[in-house]
């Protein structure tokens, strides 16, 4: 156990998208703190709420996190994170699909499971601009995004971290 640890976890706000590395949130909350706390940036692109928890269920994070003393978690949020996690943006077409059952969380595989034709004809397709726009209206038109699946997959979050770490407070931002 190295340090105390802040840990933020996003989209392209958290990550830092067209920022230099020393502007970036964690990098700016890191000189904050004076080297008290060690800040990681969790960020990536495109990414909401629903890649969070997927990463929490498969350990990609367990090192990084297991090396700190305490741990203050932010998920920086901004509110089309609600349609990400609905599966209703066009760049996500492979990412973790979660549903409500009986105000449980479920995996159910990954949006191109849920959605649409076979991964490979999807592949091809790509390249055509209508063929997104014509996708991304479709999906959009039979599905609606779910707040309270974004908010239970918040929960759940939540419930990952404190099962997995006992030193960890969770906070989730959104704007």
């Amino acid at each position: 156990e190295s340090s105390n640890c802040l840990a933020i976890a996003g989209g392209s706000f958290a990550y830092g998208l067209w920022l230099n590395a020393e502007n970036t949130l964690s990098s700016l909350m890191g000189k904050k703190f004076e080297g008290r706390v060690r800040s990681i940036n969790l960020g990536f692109i495109g990414y909401g709420p629903h890649h969070m928890l997927a990463a929490l269920e498969n350990g990609f994070w367990d090192d990084i996190l297991k090396s700190c003393k305490k741990v203050v978690f932010i998920y920086y949020s901004i509110q089309h994170h609600i349609n990400r996690a609905s599966g209703l943006v066009y760049w996500d077409t492979r990412g973790p699909w979660y549903e409500l059952e009986d105000d449980q969380i479920e995996r159910k595989g990954n949006f191109n499971d849920k959605y649409f034709i076979n991964d490979q004809l999807d592949f091809m397709l790509r390249k055509f601009k209508v063929y997104l726009r014509s996708r991304y209206i479709l999906v959009n038109i039979f599905n609606k995004p779910d707040p309270f699946l974004y908010l239970r997959i918040l929960r759940e979050t939540k419930k990952e971290l404190k099962r997995k770490f006992s030193n960890i407070n969770f906070y989730a931002l959104s704007w």
